[in-house]
């Protein structure tokens, strides 16, 4: 009875030590973002995984950047998929609407959905645990190679900050998906 019960409670501290671990890396995180970006001017979502950047920086285009190929895309702050600590971006771009969300990777994500303009990208952030919605902006890049899962092929638009990444996961799939249908009952 004694060993069952000493397993039971190793168990249950284990469990409440993930959870504090969790939790001290998200604030570590928030904090280490604040700092990097201190003084910089930048649009904040406000949001427990919407990433903190920049202003949209001074890009010239030989013509302006309307849009992406149909189709789904992951962008990351890592160059590979599935790294703690990075926060990625996965969308689907139809008809030059955007709908997806930032995640990072076992923990929760926002939604997003918006539409490219001249050299950005105009994201509305909707947070996942208080459901409020903040603009966001991602600066774009000419000249980045990204494919999509539909159109494996060369973009002319990469996004500041961002590694294009080449395959969605099972994961980003059901991110995706489950950003969609909210969506499409939001509307």
């Amino acid at each position: 009875m004694s060993v069952q019960i000493t397993s039971v409670s190793s168990t249950a501290a284990k469990s409440l030590s993930r959870q504090v671990e969790k939790l001290l890396t998200g604030v570590a995180l928030t904090c280490a973002l604040s700092l990097a970006t201190e003084g910089l001017s930048h649009t904040s979502a406000h949001s427990s995984e919407a990433p903190v950047a920049p202003a949209i920086s001074k890009v010239s285009y030989a013509a302006a950047i309307g849009s992406m190929p149909d189709g789904a895309y992951l962008y990351g702050q890592a160059p590979k998929a599935e790294q703690l600590g990075a926060t990625y971006l996965v969308f689907e771009v139809k008809q030059g609407d955007v709908t997806g969300a930032f995640y990072m990777p076992q923990s929760s994500f926002d939604r997003v959905h918006g539409t490219f303009q001249t050299e950005r990208l105009a994201l509305t952030v909707v947070n996942s645990y208080e459901q409020a919605s903040y603009p966001y902006t991602v600066a774009l890049q000419a000249s980045s190679t990204s494919a999509s899962s539909t159109q494996p092929h060369v973009s002319p638009i990469g996004l500041e900050g961002y590694y294009a990444i080449k395959q969605l996961s099972a994961i980003d799939r059901r991110i995706l998906s489950t950003c969609k249908a909210n969506q499409h009952r939001s509307l």
